[in-house]
């Protein structure tokens, strides 16, 4: 009986040790880790489509800066400079919002068509582009105004006054109005950002639409050398899409 009992405790006392070894190597883990681990790359969006064309900059930030570390943020169009002047964001990509603050800069990465995105078999699938006058056959569907860049309201609001009775229905991001065209509820007008992701839809430039300004949003570059070949590579890469049409 004794024995037994001299078993159990010779038992327990591996154990322990056992455990004891496991959180001292877990506690050298994380202290290895910590230490090499940088402060977080923040980037801001205003939705979450933007973030699959940030793929190749990102990619390339994290083969230059081994330990680098993007925390990817969906930020209000209304507060956006409030975020970047307080420097809680690194950049923000973003289309133009009107004039810019003196302590905020812009570096333009392409212009992107606004048009019509429409469900595969739409009766205006066979054309090349689409007019204001194509629209007034068709619900809207449409970006709430206070969920999209000033460029895009003032379009829409131009655009709407134009018809004579337009049937619209108002979405709070370009992907749910793109939802709704695939499921048939009319033509979305929104920026083509869709139209290397979803071969299920078509998009139709509008022809009396001017382009809008896509680009990233900082503070400062200077001290900043992530953020600069951040903006620096989001350049290269769009430049690269606009030479196969994006």
């Amino acid at each position: 009986h004794s024995t037994g009992r001299g078993k159990m405790q010779d038992y327990s006392n591996s154990n322990a040790r056992a455990m004891l070894e496991i959180t001292a190597r877990a506690k050298r883990r994380a202290e290895h880790t910590a230490a090499r681990r940088s402060e977080p790359f923040v980037i801001g969006c205003h939705s979450h489509n933007d973030v699959f064309h940030l793929t190749e900059p990102l990619r390339q930030m994290k083969e230059r800066f081994p330990d680098f570390r993007p925390v990817i943020q969906v930020i209000p169009f209304q507060h956006l400079y409030e975020r970047l002047s307080e420097e809680t964001v690194d950049v923000v990509a973003a289309f133009r919002k009107g004039r810019l603050r003196r302590s905020i800069h812009y570096q333009e990465l392409a212009k992107i068509p606004v048009g019509g995105i429409l469900e595969a078999g739409h009766p205006l699938t066979g054309r090349e582009t689409l007019t204001r006058d194509d629209l007034a056959k068709f619900p809207i569907i449409a970006l709430h105004p206070q969920k999209c860049p000033e460029d895009y309201r003032s379009l829409m609001h131009r655009m709407l006054d134009a018809l004579p009775d337009p049937e619209v229905i108002f979405c709070d991001s370009a992907e749910t109005s793109a939802a709704l065209a695939q499921a048939g509820y009319g033509i979305a007008v929104a920026p083509l950002f869709f139209r290397e992701r979803d071969s299920s839809l078509t998009c139709l430039p509008l022809t009396d639409a001017p382009p809008m300004s896509y680009g990233i949003y900082y503070k400062t570059l200077s001290g900043q050398p992530r953020r600069r070949a951040f903006v620096e590579l989001a350049r290269e890469a769009f430049s690269d899409k606009r030479r196969l049409d994006f």
